[in-house]
């Protein structure tokens, strides 16, 4: 224990805290090298402060206790923000939701800190090994928690999957596109909650030959777990017992996501899969025969840096720079510049698709939009510097007017973009395709049924007649036993359209069944 009176370790130790924490709580929907350029750069950051303060004091011990300290406040001011927002702290003139008076207050409580860690805490190895030793203290949990994430998930593996009949092939094989708007929900759910009516999309794709399901909703309310159903054509139940009630962390259905049993099936029949890497880990599937990934995409800060600066005040002058930027046309600073780009980019790979690569071709197409982050506006303008659609807590809208109007924006966007993106694969492909388009899950929280189950589901099933094989109220976990009995003479048939609600992330296995649906819907 004697390096700890005499080793300064308590500034760095202080400085990868809030990474390896905020890793430790989003590490299921990271990729694992997701936190190195930030800790680089904390660590590289808090080692020149503290040699700066050393030559300012003239003292190691000081510098590091003002560096621990000033590394504390920096990385606490958004989490106070948070609450200071949720709470609406007000004293009189004084407002604490305006980053004017918190700031102030920040700075007059970093000030005033320093000049007492001057003046009153010794500069004795008792003190040196107090400081190392409460910092090491706050390591504890997050790395308890990396750790046993790691080990109880070890590199994904293929999970049981369902035997698939196979028989003959079928004499023209077409294309298959399974398209996911993620979180795009159904059309009486979205009239209802944001006044909405997007029926002239509905009607588009009824005049380009597709069949929407007027009453479908999803098979579980959050994203792995509908994915890894409709993929598998199963309840998660019949896929693992680790998919059961009791088991955590469902970035585990990955495996069955990625090892799909649809997949499979069609690559007996000479099928590449086509796949698109995406914002969330779970869903890049890397071994797919054709990863759709947009270039140069490491030139933009990633999500979870921006999630990070977002706890200190250095997101003020990175906003700061940002409206600039817009004012003077000097650089793109775009805070959410990634996402954008890379949707237009997968939306243009899509069209594109029949000719860039060869058939048949399953391709899976999972796209982050309507889901928030709310960048896009109606006509495809960027919105994401605007504060109204981004600025709140978890870089949502500040309130339920502004979540209505970012929601609606990238629905009428993603509406007329999408219709015609099914207009030019129908025309460019050699075969008529197959198009899906569904969404994963409603909008809403988890547990609300109302709202989080009922989806967009519209299917073009060429040569078929397509009102007798489908019906309003089809669930995802139907649509691939329907494409392959009809199109590949499979023998699945169809399952009981069942929904599940989960309440957490952490607990979504314990999934409750929704008996009362379909939810007050009106077949259009």
């Amino acid at each position: 224990m004697r390096f700890l009176r005499r080793l300064h370790l308590h500034p760095f130790l202080i400085g990868i805290f809030p990474v390896l924490s905020l890793y430790a709580h989003n590490q299921s929907q990271l990729q694992p090298g997701a936190a190195w350029r930030s800790l680089a750069v904390i660590l590289a950051g808090t080692g020149l402060v503290f040699v700066l303060l050393r030559w300012i004091t003239g003292d190691w011990t000081r510098a590091g206790f003002i560096t621990t300290y000033s590394s504390f406040l920096f990385f606490i001011y958004g989490p106070v923000k948070d609450i200071t927002t949720q709470q609406k702290l007000h004293f009189g003139i004084i407002n604490l939701e305006s980053n004017r008076y918190l700031l102030s207050l920040w700075l007059i409580v970093l000030i005033v800190g320093i000049w007492l860690l001057v003046r009153k805490v010794p500069r004795s190895e008792t003190s040196l090994m107090t400081f190392n030793l409460m910092a090491l203290a706050t390591l504890i949990l997050p790395l308890i928690s990396i750790t046993s994430y790691s080990l109880s998930n070890p590199s994904i593996s293929t999970a049981k999957q369902p035997k698939v009949p196979v028989s003959q092939a079928a004499s023209a094989q077409p294309d298959i596109y399974y398209i996911i708007l993620d979180m795009y929900g159904r059309s009486d759910t979205i009239q209802s909650g944001f006044g909405y009516d997007n029926s002239a999309f509905l009607d588009t794709l009824r005049s380009q030959g597709f069949y929407v399901a007027a009453c479908s909703s999803s098979n579980y309310t959050l994203t792995q777990l509908s994915m890894a159903s409709a993929l598998n054509m199963n309840y998660l139940p019949a896929l693992g017992n680790q998919f059961t009630a009791g088991h955590s962390y469902d970035s585990k259905a990955a495996s069955l996501i990625r090892d799909n049993a649809v997949r499979h099936y069609l690559a007996q029949y000479g099928y590449a899969f086509v796949s698109f890497e995406t914002r969330y880990p779970f869903l890049n599937i890397t071994d797919a025969d054709v990863l759709i990934s947009m270039p140069n995409k490491n030139k933009y800060i990633q999500p979870f840096e921006i999630v990070l600066l977002e706890q200190t005040p250095a997101i003020l002058a990175v906003n700061e720079i940002g409206k600039l930027a817009g004012i003077y046309n000097f650089g793109d600073v775009r805070k959410f510049g990634s996402i954008y780009d890379s949707i237009l980019f997968d939306l243009n790979s899509l069209s594109n698709l029949p000719s860039s690569i060869q058939s048949p071709k399953f391709v899976y197409a999972h796209l982050t939009i309507p889901h928030p982050v709310f960048v896009f506006g109606p006509n495809g303008e960027y919105t994401g510097n605007d504060e109204r659609l981004t600025g709140g807590v978890n870089e949502e809208p500040v309130d339920s007017t502004a979540y209505a109007l970012g929601y609606t924006n990238q629905v009428k966007y993603i509406d007329g973009r999408i219709s015609q993106i099914a207009e030019e694969i129908i025309a460019h492909s050699k075969n008529p395709p197959v198009i899906i388009i569904q969404g994963d899950h409603g909008f809403g929280g988890w547990g609300n049924a109302a709202t989080r189950l009922p989806i967009l589901n519209a299917y073009y099933l060429p040569g078929t007649q397509s009102n007798q094989l489908l019906y309003p109220g089809i669930t995802p976990v139907n649509t691939f036993r329907v494409v392959l009995d009809t199109y590949f003479h499979g023998q699945f048939g169809l399952l009981p359209d069942l929904n599940y609600l989960s309440s957490t992330d952490d607990n979504s296995y314990d999934a409750v069944l929704n008996k009362n649906q379909p939810v007050g819907c009106q077949p259009k």
